[in-house]
């Protein structure tokens, strides 16, 4: 146990390795928690559901509570004071305690942001959004669409935050009151090139999937992130193959992105994600195999989701003639470095600049290097210079500190070894398959076999026909036109240094905006205009 304790000092994560009986020693992880909040998620099943143990590691850290047990975050017992400290816990809470009216209450009367995961009920609740915005106006925008065009609700979360006025209704932005209230003259609009009229949110009728449609388009770029979800409704099945396990606080990245995106412009770019818990839907996935059982309340899920990516392609590929997917996600095998997938292999990867250049295997990006496309007469290069030269994705986000692969600095993300290594990987489930967004094996030998380097979100929009029929491809007439002007990147975020915590968050999505705009100059020659800009 010493040693298991030591080695927790170093690393919490060490404490996955130690043995069953260690993990379920009670003195041993509450040793481990005093030094790492995280080691909670390593507890026996028992142990996660200590009220005295969860309680020190949401101390320490709040988000440890996603760690707990599934009947812990259950507890109404449990729950409701802890949501009284600290509203942010609700996220990680039972779906029945998220539509539980005290249990809302108290959460966004602590943190007011906690109304994006209360239930939809919860949400269409008059007293609870107003809770909400008078703790943080900025809450206004998980309130239900009907409450967002209730004057007293609008007019306060104004006074809370003046920025919470982009979230109100179309007639509440002409109201004489609330304009008065944002510092204009009463009755007239913003004046032109004001930022942002705000988006229009759209929900499934379900609520399980969320898209942001921009009203007035400056970026050729669409977010979505599948992975970061947190529903887990009780009609809808677990599934029982593949990876089921979150992209930890991928959600809350692809919002930190995509207010980044949206800082000094008259708008931020469409993103949707999905708000159901990978353990129900894996929107990363063909559509007959993305849930257990067909079931008729996921598949609606996947088809929201699909639909709503598309619809924002094709605007952007209308607007601007191109456009520019981004598909976050997040990894553990492969510390303080993202991952960067365009549909090349890591055999491919190994290959030689002037070998690689002339590949005739289809990438997500070929949309970028179309000889009769945008800015062909200036491009830096061909397939290698655009996944690992000087103007790739990888090289500008590392002019600003965060790591990637393929890049200059590691153009190759697997190393050469012995292929009867990485078939014995793959029969491990090392190689190949799914590795949990913050956990996995080992982070070295992870790394000699593990990349990811693209899905079927990047390939069904990227690479739209190299999708068998029995995957849902788009509709050919789809295929022939808009999506061959879609270019889309799999973004295998670090847990360490990019989503651990929101300045990380913040500050790579500030580096994915800007990296994102000066890839686009450089590949296709587009520069924003600057009446677009705030």
């Amino acid at each position: 146990a010493e040693v298991v304790l030591e080695a927790c000092r170093q690393d919490a994560e060490a404490l996955e390795f130690a043995s069953a009986s260690v993990r379920g020693d009670r003195e041993v992880m509450l040793v481990a928690i005093k030094l790492a909040p995280a080691a909670l998620a390593h507890g026996s099943e028992e142990l996660r559901g200590d009220p005295e143990l969860v309680g020190l590691a949401v101390a320490g850290q709040w988000w440890s509570f996603r760690h707990a047990s599934e009947r812990l975050r259950g507890d109404r017992g449990f729950v409701l004071p802890a949501v009284r400290r600290d509203g942010r816990l609700l996220r990680y809470a039972s779906p029945a305690l998220r539509g539980d009216a005290d249990v809302a209450m108290a959460a966004v009367r602590s943190y007011g942001l906690a109304l994006e995961n209360c239930s939809s009920d919860m949400r269409a609740d008059y007293e609870i959004a107003h809770a909400a915005v008078n703790q943080n106006g900025l809450a206004l925008q998980y309130a239900d669409p009907a409450l967002r065009d209730e004057q007293r609700i609008v007019v306060d979360a104004i006074l809370n935050d003046a920025k919470a006025f982009r979230y109100s209704s179309d007639r509440l932005r002409k109201d004489p009151e609330a304009m008065a209230v944002q510092g204009m003259a009463g009755g007239e609009m913003p004046p032109t090139n004001e930022k942002a009229p705000p988006p229009e949110i759209l929900e499934s009728p379900d609520g399980y999937v969320e898209y942001r449609r921009p009203r007035a388009h400056c970026w050729p770029v669409v977010l979505c992130a599948a992975h970061g979800g947190q529903l887990r409704p009780a009609d809808v099945p677990d599934r029982r193959s593949g990876c089921v396990e979150e992209d930890h606080e991928t959600e809350d990245l692809a919002n930190e992105a995509w207010n980044e995106f949206g800082k000094g412009k008259i708008s931020a770019p469409a993103l949707v994600f999905l708000r159901l818990h990978r353990c129900k839907l894996d929107g990363n996935r063909p559509r007959r195999d993305c849930c257990e059982g067909q079931n008729d309340a996921a598949l609606a899920a996947w088809d929201a989701y699909h639909g709503w990516i598309a619809d924002a392609l094709r605007t952007c590929v209308e607007q601007f003639g191109f456009a520019l997917l981004l598909d976050l996600h997040g990894q553990g095998h492969r510390r303080l470095v993202t991952e960067l997938g365009y549909l090349v292999d890591t055999d491919e990867l190994l290959l030689m600049d002037d070998v690689l250049d002339i590949s005739t295997r289809p990438t997500s990006v070929d949309a970028l290097l179309r000889r009769d496309g945008p800015g062909a007469a200036g491009r830096p290069g061909g397939l290698s210079a655009l996944l690992r030269g000087k103007k790739s994705l990888g090289a500008l986000l590392e002019t600003r500190g965060f790591r990637c692969t393929p890049s200059p600095t590691t153009p190759e993300p697997v190393k050469a070894i012995p292929r009867h290594k990485f078939r014995e990987a793959q029969k491990e489930g090392k190689a190949g398959g799914d590795i949990g967004a913050k956990t996995g094996p080992p982070s070295d030998e992870a790394k000699a076999v593990t990349y990811f380097w693209g899905g079927y979100t990047s390939r069904r929009y990227g690479a739209a026909d190299t999708v068998p029929p029995e995957n849902s491809p788009l509709e050919a007439g789809d295929r022939a036109s808009w999506a061959r002007n879609v270019a889309a990147v799999q973004l295998e975020t670090s847990w360490l240094g990019v989503r651990d915590s929101i300045l990380p968050r913040r500050a790579f999505g500030e580096t994915l905006a800007w990296a994102a705009e000066q890839l686009l100059e450089a590949w296709l020659g587009w520069t924003m205009p600057e009446d677009s800009r705030g």
